[in-house]
Order: C-alpha cells, then structure tokens, then sequence
C-alpha cells in the first residue's frame, strides 16, 4: 500500500501549502488595507477634473456602459487594457470639490468593486499626452460636475 503524502514530499507539500496560504492572507490583508480610496481634484491649464489619492486623474472610458436608472454599469476595459486603464477599486470617499452624491459602484465581471462617478466607471490612466487624455480612443477626464472633460487642440 502507499502512502499519498509520505516522507519528505509529504513535508514538502505540507510546507508549500501553508506558505500559499501565508501569501494569500497577506494580500488580503493588504487589498483591505487599500479598500478605501479617496476622490479629490485639481486644476490644470483652467480646467478641473478629479484624481485619486495619490493625486493621479481618472478618467472614464466612452465603450462602457455608464449606469442610469434601470441600466447597470458594465466595463469594457479588462486584461491587457485595465493594466494600462486600471480601475479604480475600493470604497471611495469624496475628497474636497468631489459631490459625495455622484459617487458609486458596481461589481467588476473579472473581480473587484469599481467606483463610479456620475455613473461612469472610473479608471487611473497613463497620460499619453499633456492633457492625459486619449479622445480617439475614448479616454476622457472626468470633471467634479460629472461630465466628462473634452479638451480639443
């Protein structure tokens, strides 16, 4: 008869589970110690948009679904596009100039809680040019009032 986890690579086995679930624990841990994020703004070349805590813009995004009465958000940026466009996840605070009232959230398809603003789903972007923005992709600052910066030029 043989023994399913005997000797050494039982030990050894025994030892990379608990080590897993260390590492698991910890970054739980540590994904509720960023639960809570902070919506503030700040102004540049006259305009006014929001940031994150970290003072780095949000933006939305033109493909997802904003959520209105009956319509729930839905995010079109996920894999490869949410590691450039990450979404902004956790339980979010309004900062000063943020209207506590227009913001949200709604459950990720791919996991995490988003935060909304207005409705739209937010996301902290790579700027990829003086404004931050990508209009011909459909990547736009949001602005305190809820509406979506559009910067021309």
């Amino acid at each position: 008869m043989r023994q399913a986890l005997g000797g050494n690579r039982g030990t050894l086995l025994m030892g990379v589970v608990a080590a897993g679930l260390m590492f698991a624990g910890a970054g739980l841990q540590g994904a509720a110690a960023q639960d809570a994020v902070s919506i503030g703004t700040t102004e540049s070349a006259g305009n006014t948009y929001l940031v994150d805590g970290n003072g780095m813009p949000l933006y939305t995004f033109d493909f997802d679904t904003r959520m209105s009465g009956d319509t729930a958000a839905v995010s079109k940026c996920s894999g490869p596009c949410a590691a450039i466009w990450v979404p902004l996840v956790g339980a979010a605070q309004a900062g000063d100039g943020v209207d506590a009232g227009m913001i949200g959230s709604f459950d990720r398809e791919d996991g995490g809680t988003q935060v909304l603003y207005n409705g739209w789903p937010l996301y902290v972007g790579q700027p990829q040019s003086g404004s931050g923005q990508n209009p011909r992709a459909g990547w736009y600052l949001i602005q305190p009032n809820g509406e979506r910066l559009r910067i021309t030029g």
